[in-house]
């Protein structure tokens, strides 16, 4: 970002927008987080853009629970996956399976763990 002065303005606009959208101070912990890992170097500019983007479109009680899920399900049923599709941390899988065909599941996408392990860099080089 030093180096890339299009990159410094494209990363502080996005994370001024939402911060000053932001009525929840979780959140923008949260995001404090995900800049953190960013300028450590573990997220490429458009990772930290879409990761902002996404907790901005996030019930920071869901993404409190995603953060601390210890085995992220292949599919599960919890109802606060369900409300993180808008995010693109989730997204919905139908049965496959002759005893579950029909039934809906929820999945942590690619995006999602990248947000976990986003947030648990930051949070390891806060000292918390």
């Amino acid at each position: 970002m030093a180096s890339d002065p299009e990159e410094a303005r494209r990363v502080g606009e996005t994370t001024l927008a939402i911060l000053e959208r932001t009525i929840s101070t979780e959140k923008s912990e949260i995001i404090a987080k995900i800049f953190v890992a960013y300028g450590l170097g573990h997220l490429r500019e458009t990772d930290f853009r879409r990761l902002s983007e996404a907790i901005d479109r996030s019930f920071v009680d869901d993404l409190k629970k995603l953060v601390k899920l210890h085995k992220v399900p292949d599919k599960s049923k919890e109802e606060f996956l369900a409300f993180l599709l808008p995010s693109g941390f989730t997204i919905s899988v139908g049965g496959e399976q002759l005893d579950d065909f029909g039934q809906i599941y929820y999945k942590v996408t690619s995006l999602g763990n990248k947000f976990r392990t986003a947030y648990y860099v930051g949070k390891k080089h806060i000292g918390e």
